[in-house]
């Protein structure tokens, strides 16, 4: 492997250098969040605020993770989602130009080579209400066949539902995401304004 040199800088260019890379940094986010786009994330990139939260209140977790999912739904997700890991979506859910994630917490009593294993899982959300600062809500928590289950990103707008297994279709302001279970059924989780709503998508 190429050996990587180490150079001498003054002050002044290592200021500089920061400078430019914090607002490369600052670009980026702002054209992602003006976009509505999805943060493409993964374990190692959250921030360290929520994985000091996931340390010392949700420690006997993990994230849900590709190796998690049997054949026929892993080889859909990849397809459809592949910079995403099924337990995790990031965007802006509340439009205050902050990142919130989303996460599916599985249960390490949870046997990946069983596919009958039933496991605890978590879904929980981060909610950035100030930089740095998160507060979670807690969306759901059973018992259920996890081999199955992923998270999907919902771009804002008009989205398609079922109420009393009526089809219909409601319009949120803001990026959301869905609750899959594959093949089987979805729940559609929103910011109304004052906490999250949710809607049936699929059954």
């Amino acid at each position: 492997m190429p050996r990587r040199e180490r150079y001498a800088f003054s002050d002044a260019d290592e200021s500089f250098d920061l400078l430019v890379k914090s607002a490369l940094v600052a670009l980026l986010c702002l054209i992602t969040f003006c976009k509505g786009q999805f943060q493409q994330v993964n374990q190692s990139n959250l921030p360290a605020e929520v994985i000091d939260i996931l340390t010392k209140d949700f420690s006997e977790t993990e994230i849900l993770g590709l190796s998690d999912l049997e054949a026929v739904t892993l080889k859909y997700f990849t397809e459809q989602y592949p910079h995403q890991i099924p337990g995790m979506v990031s965007a802006d859910f509340d439009g205050n130009g902050l990142a919130d994630y989303a996460l599916l917490l599985k249960g390490q009593a949870f046997d990946k080579n069983n596919t009958d294993s039933e496991a605890r899982i978590l879904l929980v959300v981060f909610m950035q209400m100030d930089h740095g600062k998160f507060t979670r809500f807690v969306l759901n928590d059973e018992i259920v066949l996890l081999h199955r289950l992923f998270l999907r990103p919902v771009r804002k707008g008009k989205v398609d539902i079922f109420i009393n297994d009526t089809r219909a279709s409601v319009s949120i302001s803001f990026p959301a995401f869905e609750y899959v279970c594959f093949e089987a059924y979805s729940t559609l989780f929103f910011w109304d304004g004052k906490g999250f709503s949710s809607y049936v998508t699929g059954f």
